[in-house]
């Protein structure tokens, strides 16, 4: 499928046989090609499932649980797009939270 989210690539390999596996461009993020954020003060991609500092994005757990039957993943994360005033309300609120499991 190429240039899509992880997401939607795992999706199209559960659901077409002919789909025999991913590419992913790097592991890690690195120096250039901050894209899709040319004209911001940027200088590394975004891209890889783990940062330049070695920490495991979001995105590192939804191919852990994907690709790695020996081990029970459950990552259980905010919405990337959670607005700031709902976090400020009240420590006593709903999150809705998207997880990844492969232990259920």
């Amino acid at each position: 499928m190429g240039g899509y989210a992880p997401y939607k690539e795992l999706a199209s390999q559960e659901y077409n046989d002919f789909v025999y596996g991913d590419f992913i461009w790097t592991g890690y993020d690195y120096l250039g090609e901050p894209s899709p954020y040319h004209t911001a003060k940027s200088r590394s991609s975004y891209f890889a499932p783990v940062d330049m500092v070695g920490l495991e994005k979001d995105k590192f757990y939804l191919y852990k649980s994907e690709w790695n039957e020996d081990a029970e993943v459950l990552h259980v994360f905010p919405h990337w797009s959670l607005p700031e005033m709902q976090v400020k309300k009240s420590l006593w609120f709903a999150i809705p939270l998207m997880t990844k499991p492969n232990c259920l």
